[in-house]
């Protein structure tokens, strides 16, 4: 289940990768402009270089927004295990207590008997111990 914490990271990684290649491509589109208006230097090596750099840009964007989702991943699995060890030590708490419980009176209604001076019996002590 995604929560919305999450949703506004995957919004913002998103975005920032939209708003690089917005940026990129209106520096591609001013260089053009520019290049058309000076006639200086030649459109198509400007071109060249300036599409290079977009890419560039481009594959840091992706880079740093592979890393970001890695680490989040990772965070989001490390708490998923811990829940589920948790959970199921809980669970097993839950499911052993009554037997807890009526060893702890077993063993009661055997120290009981014997200090009572009887020699203790298992049969006799569960007896005991459940009030027989």
């Amino acid at each position: 289940m995604v929560t919305p914490y999450e949703l506004q990271q995957r919004h913002e990684i998103t975005s920032d990768g939209a708003n690089s290649f917005r940026e990129s491509s209106q520096a591609l589109v001013d260089s053009i402009v520019t290049l058309q208006e000076d006639g200086t230097i030649q459109v198509s090596q400007s071109l060249f270089l300036i599409w290079r750099e977009l890419l560039t840009q481009q594959a840091e964007s992706m880079h740093r927004s592979q890393q970001q989702w890695r680490q989040h991943t990772q965070k989001q699995q490390e708490a998923f295990q811990n829940l589920m060890v948790t959970s199921m030590q809980m669970y097993l708490d839950f499911l052993l207590a009554p037997f807890s419980f009526s060893q702890q009176m077993v063993k009661t209604a055997e120290t009981a008997m014997q200090q009572a001076g009887e020699e203790p019996n298992p049969f006799d002590c569960v007896i005991a111990a459940f009030g027989g």
